[in-house]
């Protein structure tokens, strides 16, 4: 895959938080940036796991596409379509972050009514893999949305979280025999 063109080099960088990721952990840490992101191999590792499967990158490489890479004097423009790409990988792996991330977009484009339907529908995603403030967060933001959508458009989001649900079991059942 091409480098993320969302991803400028930058000339002056802050201490940076950063996910690491190998075979045997996932940890973070605050390291001090390269002096040029573009092709650094900080991008290269997450990247390399976001293109290999890994949930979390792909979550937190939607989050530097989304907002840009911000330095000390400069804001960057994010790179939107990238960052929905990316979002999308994790969500459909099911890592409720990225579900909520993805149902807080589309709740923001409300003008379009078919975005309100997704955006239930991946709440109500999400909610299952939450617990605690994040899941009474994330029931709170369904229950305001769908407060505005017609019975059929309630109908259609929760007809997508169940289809996900059931394709979601029979891949983990293919990947069990595998």
């Amino acid at each position: 895959m091409k480098d993320c063109a969302c991803i400028p080099p930058i000339q002056t960088y802050m201490p940076i938080p950063i996910w690491h990721y190998d075979s045997e952990s996932v940890h973070f840490s605050v390291n001090p940036a390269p002096k040029v992101f573009k092709g650094s191999p900080m991008k290269g590792h997450l990247l390399k796991a976001a293109e290999g499967g890994n949930a979390e990158a792909q979550f937190n490489l939607a989050v530097i596409c989304e907002n840009g890479w911000i330095d000390s004097r400069y804001v960057v423009e994010g790179d939107r379509r990238e960052a929905m790409r990316w979002l999308n990988a994790a969500a459909e792996q099911g890592l409720p972050r990225a579900q909520i991330k993805l149902a807080e977009i589309y709740a923001g484009e409300s003008h379009k009514p078919e975005n309100s339907v997704k955006a239930c529908g991946w709440y109500l995603l999400a909610v299952a893999g939450l617990n605690g403030i994040h899941r009474q967060n994330a029931q709170s933001a369904y229950q305001h949305i769908s407060d505005r959508l017609t019975p059929a458009q309630t109908a259609k989001a929760k007809r997508f979280a169940e289809d996900w649900t059931e394709k979601a079991r029979t891949a983990r059942r293919v990947n069990v025999r595998a």
